[in-house]
């Protein structure tokens, strides 16, 4: 049953966009059920097992339930919003549906620039050069594409080019329990 949620959250995802699979499945209560379903599986098959004789496969358990714990407190607890700056401008906030929320630090805009295939018209990439200001301190960083800026907890991705065509548009994601725990459980499934 899982499988055919996810695969048709695919779907839909390809069909209507992002923000209609999180709405129609991913965020949807019976996509949680699923989740906490799979969930009681693996700590009944775990109570069934015998320690000495499975470890591995007790380990693949656990770490999958810790996987899990992750997302749900990812699902929980994270915030994800966007940032739109022009060069020379100073924030410090995202908005997250329609809300502002503040940032610890200042993030300017020193540059933006669009690279495009060579001998076309066709753009490769977006390359967005910020500075973090944090209290006194001051760090430049490099987005673009394939290229995420990480401070302080919050994760910056080159999303966009703003309407003048001379700003840029970052996703901004902060997920301070939910990472952890599932990387915590990433690294069991590597033991």
């Amino acid at each position: 049953m899982l499988v055919v949620a996810m695969a048709g959250a695919t779907i839909i995802e390809k069909l209507e966009g992002t923000p209609a699979a999180n709405a129609l499945v991913y965020h949807s209560w019976f996509f949680v059920m699923l989740w906490v379903a799979l969930v009681v599986c693996g700590v009944l098959m775990l109570a069934r097992l015998k320690v000495r004789k499975h470890a591995a496969v007790i380990l693949l358990h656990v770490a999958m339930i810790v996987i899990l714990a992750g997302a749900a407190c990812t699902w929980l607890t994270s915030s994800k919003g966007l940032m739109e700056l022009e060069p020379g401008n100073v924030v410090a906030s995202f908005k997250v549906d329609d809300t502002e929320q503040a940032l610890p630090f200042k993030v300017k805009l020193n540059s933006f620039e669009m690279a495009y295939y060579p001998g076309t018209h066709t753009v490769n990439d977006f390359v967005s050069r910020l500075t973090i200001i944090n209290g006194g301190k001051q760090e430049d960083y490099r987005v673009s594409m394939n290229h995420i800026a990480s401070v302080d907890g919050y994760r910056f991705y080159q999303s966009g080019v703003t309407a003048t065509g001379e700003g840029t548009i970052l996703t901004v994601t902060h997920d301070p329990y939910g990472s952890p725990i599932t990387h915590a459980g990433y690294a069991m499934l590597l033991t």
